[in-house]
């Protein structure tokens, strides 16, 4: 105890200037220096940019990040942002973009659970910079909030081969190395190291989903939430993507760029312009199971055993995931449009029966009405890429993890002032991160928010969301579902997702 205070009184130091209070850290980066700042009027200590990795440029484009090799001399301005991974957008971008944020309460007498933030954006998009991923408002909690870039695109996700220091999935190797810097750091900002929740969405999720399945990251965190996405699909057809079919398109990539030497192709796309790199449609971003990273499809390793089974689990999904996912038609849907978009979408997921497909989807709907067609249409897609993977991979673990907890959510409120159709997806991050309590929403967003915010931060300390009977576990004896919607916090879904999920596509996911 009495060391933890040694440090605490070396390591937060103000330095004020002005109406802006500075602080100092020193961590294995180097000195870094971030601001006090005011959040529901309560003191947070902001650290926004801290480098965790060499830059990923020259011949550490495509590979394998590596630590810092010394800390940084001088200051490190830990006040504004730095660039964002690489998507071909206008804002500050570079390739180097390896940084890390840390939001924590200010005056810590005691280490406090943290909470390791992934964003999605379908692992092409997406910045710890985006206000979207501001998590300094769940510190009111008490926690410790931290988040981390990521490569993207073609330079995070192609793949070399397992000849090359090429290993597909670089993005993860980013998240996985930010949470080896994080634990090793954390304490210095107030955080437990050992009490840490990854938690992501959509892409945030598979990545979450891949970090909890991964042999190279066991024991960096103790409970994880996926927000609508897990990396469990069909592995008759070897997944979304397959190592071979990953390393055809970045040979095909290569080829474009004239890089056609069978030996040396990888070092010759490390010459070529970033943005050329970048803006290469690069046809598939998914989570590549069969290599170093991801070594089975998840199906097998909880078969196995042969994943993180130490891990306490929150997973759930949004009602309508599909309304603003779904490919669009520009045109009025009917039956053959829908048929016809089936197929495109087979593409993707591989081995859909497309007949089935349309007799279940179509089966009680106007054949007459487009907009039900449509919508029938977006059901299916959510369905299939976003609340069936999810749901089942949170099933396959309960049953494996049998003595950790497990809880499963669905979101079935609108929320208040959104465009897109139904609850769509991405819906609850407004509510996760507190928009409506810092923005002074209506009441009901306001006390949705609080809610929320409260569940999230107590499973984080816990491993428990509720300390009632709001929300039961998740497992074979009980397939109960959290009902997240504001009209009713104490009520909750009995396997809302038996008919859909387990008659009709558990045996494609199987």
């Amino acid at each position: 105890m009495y060391k933890y205070l040694a440090i605490s009184l070396t390591v937060y130091i103000a330095l004020t200037t002005g109406a802006v209070t500075g602080i100092d850290v020193n961590t294995s980066s180097g000195l870094v220096r971030g601001q006090t700042i005011d959040v529901l009027d309560k003191k947070v200590n902001a650290f926004i940019g801290i480098p965790f990795a060499e830059p990923p440029v020259g011949a550490l484009r495509f590979a394998r990040p590596k630590p810092l090799a010394k800390p940084i001399p001088g200051v490190i301005d830990a006040t504004k942002p730095k660039n964002s991974c690489m998507t071909g957008g206008s804002a500050q971008m570079g390739e180097d973009c390896l940084f890390v944020n840390v939001w924590a309460p200010q005056n810590t007498t005691k280490l406090k659970p943290v909470m390791f933030w992934i964003y999605g954006g379908g692992l092409g998009s997406g910045s710890i910079f985006s206000g979207a991923n501001d998590g300094k408002a769940l510190t009111i909690d008490d926690v410790v909030v931290a988040s981390v870039n990521y490569r993207l695109r073609a330079l995070g996700f192609m793949y070399g081969g397992p000849d090359t220091d090429c290993p597909g999935n670089m993005g993860f190797y980013d998240q996985t190395l930010g949470l080896k810097w994080v634990r090793e750091n954390i304490h210095l900002f107030g955080g437990d190291k050992d009490q840490i929740t990854i938690f992501g969405e959509s892409a945030g999720s598979w990545s979450v989903s891949a970090l909890v399945l991964s042999p190279l990251t066991k024991g960096l965190f103790k409970r994880a939430i996926l927000q609508s996405g897990a990396d469990y699909h069909d592995q008759k057809a070897g997944g979304l993507v397959t190592a071979a079919r990953t390393l055809q398109d970045s040979k095909n990539m290569a080829k474009h760029f004239n890089c056609t030497d069978q030996h040396n192709w990888v070092d010759c796309l490390r010459k070529v312009d970033a943005k050329d790199i970048t803006n290469w449609p690069f046809p598939d971003l998914f989570p590549l199971d069969g290599t170093e990273f991801l070594p089975l499809p998840a199906q097998q390793a909880f078969k196995q055993l042969k994943y993180n089974t130490d891990v306490d689990i929150i997973a759930g999904c949004n009602h309508d995931e599909g309304s603003n996912l779904a490919p669009k038609y520009s045109g009025n849907y009917t039956e053959q449009v829908f048929t016809e978009m089936v197929e495109k979408a087979d593409k993707t997921f591989h081995g859909l029966d497309i007949q089935k497909v349309k007799d279940f989807y179509l089966k009680s709907v106007n054949k007459t009405d487009p907009k039900a067609i449509e919508w029938a249409f977006k059901q299916f897609y959510g369905d299939v890429f976003m609340k069936c993977p999810t749901y089942l991979f949170a099933k396959q673990l309960s049953q494996q993890s049998v003595h950790r907890n497990v809880y499963f959510y669905e979101l079935t409120y609108q929320t208040t002032g959104n465009t897109c159709q139904g609850v769509c997806h991405g819906s609850e991050l407004y509510y996760v991160f507190g928009r409506p309590v810092v923005g002074k929403g209506d009441k009901l967003d306001v006390d949705f928010s609080r809610e929320v915010m409260t569940y999230w931060t107590n499973f984080a300390k816990t491993g428990i969301p509720t300390t009632d009977i709001k929300w039961p576990q998740f497992n074979d004896k009980t397939l109960i579902v959290k009902d997240l919607n504001p009209h009713d916090f104490t009520k909750t879904l009995v396997d809302p997702f038996k008919t859909v999920c387990e008659e009709f596509w558990k045996q494609y996911f199987e």
